[in-house]
């Protein structure tokens, strides 16, 4: 794809992307991956063990201080978009806090109310067991979902407290082109919004039933405030995160 005309000389950057599932995450992911192909830079996949092979992104299964060094030497030509599912397992916020000072990595994270999350796994259960597919089959109602989904949050806070500028399903989904300019502000890239939608509509993404706020519809008070109490931890993280202003 062609990119802007000039291209930013800057610090090489290993962006490490994470998101809550059915949160907007792989739609974050590719946009990342098309801000940096935008100005320039090579996504092809790493020859390293450090990511998970035969993937067409790349993608890493497991975090530690060793493996996080060794990712930022490997791409220190490059700026290179690294997808995640896995927690930051004993990272230090001392080395992110050092290695992100020096222009080194960026981490991103992206989430979305786990009242519209549990509706959504919830649609997901329903059509994997219409379909015969394995994953999401056991999510057969509410209690299964807000199961399923507690890993998912746990793992979200874990890398939102290693400096993680976190961005929004809502704003991700339904205000893309302010989104893709943040995003562009938090890596230090130029953009012209335009050129990543047009990637993004190329890019492979998992489109599901895209509607904000879902839960004022479709879920009971009750259920409601239940979901509030089972992921108090995050409401409050989210809640300090709005009042400190976007970061």
């Amino acid at each position: 794809m062609r990119g802007l005309a000039t291209f930013p000389t800057l610090p090489f950057m290993l962006v490490i992307s994470y998101g809550i599932e059915r949160s907007g995450s792989t739609l974050a992911f590719e946009m990342a991956r098309g801000l940096l192909i935008e100005n320039g830079f090579d996504q092809s996949v790493l020859e390293s063990p450090l990511v998970v092979p035969a993937r067409r992104i790349n993608l890493a299964s497991r975090w530690d201080n060793e493996t996080l060094q060794g990712l930022v030497r490997e791409t220190e030509d490059r700026k290179v978009a690294v997808r995640t599912h896995a927690p930051p397992g004993d990272i230090s916020s001392e080395l992110v806090a050092e290695l992100a000072g020096r222009g080194k990595l960026k981490v991103q994270a992206t989430y979305r109310d786990p009242r519209d999350i549990v509706l959504s796994l919830i649609d997901a259960g329903r059509d994997a067991r219409e379909n015969g597919r394995a994953a999401f089959a056991q999510i057969d109602g509410i209690d299964a979902a807000i199961h399923h989904l507690h890993r998912s949050v746990k793992i979200f806070i874990a890398w939102s407290r290693l400096q993680a500028t976190l961005f929004r399903y809502d704003d991700l989904a339904f205000n893309m082109s302010n989104t893709i300019r943040r995003m562009a502000r938090d890596l230090g890239l130029p953009t012209i919004p335009d050129f990543v939608r047009g990637y993004l509509a190329a890019a492979f993404t998992e489109r599901n039933k895209g509607i904000p706020n879902r839960y004022l519809a479709e879920m009971s008070p009750v259920d409601s405030a239940k979901i509030e109490t089972e992921f108090s931890d995050f409401f409050e993280l989210i809640k300090r995160t709005a009042a400190a202003g976007p970061r």
